[in-house]
């Protein structure tokens, strides 16, 4: 019993924090009921609010009508907040709950005389369920329904969207019909009402599941948001830069690969750039030679230090005389003559041009030295 109490007691604290979590982003008078409700609605004050909370954030994953305004936004809110209304009770004959917004990126301009208008409508008191008003199916209803034409009704989907012969077409069912609008644009509007139509009406094509996903496909092959901006407010895909390296992982594989197929060219001589980066090979390459230990000290700089290849952008087919295999033996060769050829020339000129006068009095004090002994003893 005591398990089944703190299920019940997770899931209610679940919810709650669910709630609070979406309700985060909404303004906190969105909702909230200002003046008296007609009787059907008395009472039912706290689930118009989470309604009108729940369609108003809902919305704001829509893109706007037009591409370079981004996201969907309402605007401030009247007033007057959510109300009852008489203006729309003329096309319904029935009550009408009503929150205007006012200067949002809704693409209804000079509705009842608002900057680009939008609201959320709510006109069934047993469900309380709230329907969104924004762009050309806005501007008609605030138009009475088009010229000539009255009785529409409230919203009974959101607007919708399909692609129809490469053109993005939207539609939003009423109670007495249903609109339809292709681009979205007020003056393609066409309101299909079946008592006026006939035989001749079509009915319109089936929405996703309401305040589903946005991108979710009906099976008439409708999304809530429109073809042409689905996907527009994905995450980017995280960086695969390792932190700690600085290298992204795309680069890493290459550079392994380069390193451990890279050609030996047998050419060169003992000594000579250590090409491979394995430990083995850095070590047997660095085997005890007479003629190799300088070069031998040399690459091992280079084998251990893997970062001073690479960091300059040389990779396994790079010219191996720029790691100084070739140019450091061609120096020492070259330093070697000019002190072979100095030290010649140095040699010459102490023992041949002055060698003369240097053995003469060598060989003088070489005679002297046995008379002085002779005078000794």
């Amino acid at each position: 019993m005591k398990r089944a109490w703190t299920i019940a007691l997770s899931a209610v604290l679940a919810g709650t924090m669910a709630c609070t979590a979406w309700a985060a982003d909404v303004p906190s008078h969105v909702g909230i009921v200002t003046g008296e409700l007609p009787e059907a609605f008395q009472g039912k004050e706290a689930l118009l609010e989470q309604n009108c909370k729940k369609a108003y954030e809902w919305a704001l994953q829509l893109h706007a009508k037009e591409a370079e305004d981004g996201g969907f936004q309402f605007g401030q809110s009247t007033d007057q907040l959510l109300h009852y209304t008489e203006r729309l009770q003329y096309e319904t004959s029935k009550d009408v709950l009503l929150q205007d917004f006012d200067g949002g990126n809704s693409s209804s301009r000079n509705a009842f005389r608002f900057d680009n208008w939008a609201a959320l409508v709510c006109a069934d008191p047993e469900t309380c369920e709230v329907f969104i008003l924004r762009d050309a199916p806005a501007e008609y209803v605030a138009t009475g329904g088009g010229k000539n034409s009255k009785g529409i009704g409230m919203p009974t989907t959101n607007q919708y969207w399909r692609m129809e012969d490469g053109i993005p077409v939207l539609y939003q069912q009423f109670e007495n019909g249903y609109l339809r609008a292709e681009k979205g644009e007020p003056y393609f509007v066409e309101f299909h009402d079946p008592l006026a139509e006939g035989e001749f009406y079509t009915e319109p094509p089936q929405p996703p599941k309401a305040y589903g996903p946005i991108d979710e496909v009906s099976p008439d092959g409708c999304t809530w948001e429109n073809p042409l901006y689905i996907g527009w407010n994905a995450p980017e895909e995280p960086s695969s830069t390792d932190t700690s390296t600085g290298v992204t992982s795309e680069s890493q594989p290459e550079s392994v690969d380069s390193e451990s197929d890279a050609p030996v060219d047998e050419s060169i001589p003992a000594g000579g750039t250590i090409t491979t980066t394995s430990a083995a090979d850095s070590i047997s390459s660095s085997a005890p030679s007479e003629n190799t230990s300088a070069p031998v000290e040399e690459t091992s700089d280079v084998s251990s230090h893997p970062e001073s290849r690479t960091s300059s952008g040389l990779g396994a087919n790079a010219d191996t005389s720029d790691t100084g295999g070739w140019n450091a033996g061609l120096t020492a060769g070259i330093a070697a003559a000019v002190v072979v050829i100095a030290g010649g020339g140095f040699c010459l000129y102490w023992f041949v041009l002055r060698g003369k006068k240097a053995a003469l009095p060598a060989e003088g004090q070489l005679s002297e030295e046995p008379d002085k002994e002779d005078k000794t003893e």
